[in-house]
């Protein structure tokens, strides 16, 4: 065990909840995880809604097998709170992350309405992940 409580691993478990984005899948096929978020499309004037983050989160999961869509519960509103898992599994479950003896990492997005910088942050990691980049942090 680490100073942090954690033990060496093969890869990591990023749990990124709230994790907010741009559009599913364009006319042209490409899905969001090609796309810019909304925050880079608007010059960083405007940020990702409930839906768009849905939406994108949903299309990255279909473009990696190592992205895994989940829920962590759901807002006050009754809409789920998206969690993401990252690693090579077979799923998001508690029990099949427990089973593989690999560190966990938590990233939160952003926990209020107007934290916006994290979730923004997160749907640009999570769209890097997807297209392959920082694979070698699955590897440590």
């Amino acid at each position: 065990m680490s100073a942090f409580g954690l033990r060496q691993g093969r890869w990591i478990v990023a749990a990124v909840a709230l994790v907010w984005a741009g559009e599913a899948v364009a006319q042209d096929g490409a899905t969001s995880a090609d796309r810019e978020t909304r925050a880079e499309r608007t010059d960083f004037r405007e940020t990702s809604s409930y839906d768009d983050v849905m939406a994108f989160v949903e299309a990255v999961a279909r473009t990696s097998s190592t992205i895994h869509l989940t829920s962590f519960g759901y807002s006050y509103e009754g809409r789920p709170l998206p969690l993401v898992v990252v690693g090579d599994l077979d799923g998001p479950g508690p029990e099949t992350v427990r089973r593989s003896g690999k560190v966990r990492v938590y990233v939160q997005g952003n926990i209020h309405a107007g934290e916006v910088c994290g979730k923004e942050a997160m749907q640009m990691l999570l769209r890097q992940v997807a297209q392959g980049e920082h694979a070698g942090w699955l590897d440590s």
